[in-house]
């Protein structure tokens, strides 16, 4: 910092609803590279997730899940649990370590301003209008910057969500939601 003195520092934030889904898509539900087969088991064997089996989940195959009969319900039922899992994680109740992809944004940011304070927190709808306001603060050239894609899924948000969803990631991330505004999830 003493060595780049003119600088901006932010930080993105993603509605609770996005990140808690994108965690459960790529760390639980496939289980490829990313995946995290411990906490896989402790959500099947502990909260009766109904997952299909990790050989399945490799790969994003919507025709191997309709082949056995896994759909939209079952997702979204599996997703629920999994925010169940997120309220007790978060609140060190369970021995499954907080993971980055769903950890609370107000502890991520409390842990990242110990270094430094970000000048702008900037919202998913909002970024591309932040971001040219820091390029003109900075000086530089403006670079196009493309929409936020919503993380591949056998099911979307969208498909997913309903009142039980929100109320669910909302008490889980009360904090998040007090602190940053958020509202109810809007796709």
């Amino acid at each position: 910092l003493r060595h780049h003195p003119t600088r901006v520092s932010f930080a993105m934030l993603s509605h609770p609803v996005v990140r808690a889904h994108d965690a459960f898509n790529r760390h639980i539900f496939q289980t490829g590279d990313s995946g995290f087969p411990w906490i896989r088991k402790i959500l099947t064997e502990q909260y009766n997730v109904k997952l299909p089996d990790a050989v399945l989940c490799e790969t994003l195959n919507k025709g191997a899940l309709d082949s056995i009969g896994y759909d939209v319900e079952d997702y979204r039922q599996a997703f629920k649990k999994f925010a169940k899992f997120l309220n007790g994680n978060l609140k060190g109740q369970t021995r499954a370590r907080i993971d980055q992809s769903w950890a609370s944004q107000t502890a991520i940011l409390g842990g990242y301003t110990k270094a430094v304070h970000p000048d702008y927190l900037l919202r998913d709808e909002m970024y591309k209008g932040a971001l040219l306001l820091i390029e003109e603060q900075l000086g530089l050239q403006n670079i196009t910057v493309g929409e936020i894609e919503e993380d591949e899924a056998a099911f979307s948000i969208a498909q997913v969500y309903d009142e039980e969803v929100e109320e669910l990631i909302a008490k889980t991330y009360s904090r998040d939601y007090m602190n940053f505004g958020f509202k109810s999830w809007r796709g």
